[in-house]
């Protein structure tokens, strides 16, 4: 797993937490704990696309560089794979869900 470098460690803490997802605060901490225990660094390159919001472009990157196999987001929808790519993009919910149906 990664973050996406810093600015994915401070978007994970500001937005997880949010009323709208319905996570229990406890849920929230243990998550981020766990995903910074496993999260890996990785160098990512520019992969010559462009998102509906290009703040989001690092975090697609950083995924692909890293070859992770799911990409959380609040806004899957503005998020385009290249062809080719099998990295599966989920809510913050999907992925909470799937998280505790594996613990």
């Amino acid at each position: 797993m990664s973050l996406g470098g810093l600015s994915g460690r401070t978007r994970i803490h500001s937005v997880l937490p949010r009323p709208k997802f319905g996570f229990d605060a406890s849920d929230v901490a243990d998550l981020i704990d766990q995903i910074e225990a496993e999260s890996v660094r990785v160098m990512a390159s520019p992969i010559g696309i462009s998102l509906p919001d290009e703040t989001d472009l690092p975090f697609l990157e950083v995924a692909l560089a890293g070859e992770a196999q799911t990409l959380v987001t609040g806004n899957a929808r503005n998020f385009k794979l290249p062809k080719g790519t099998s990295l599966a993009i989920e809510s913050p919910a999907q992925f909470v869900r799937r998280w505790r149906e594996s613990t």
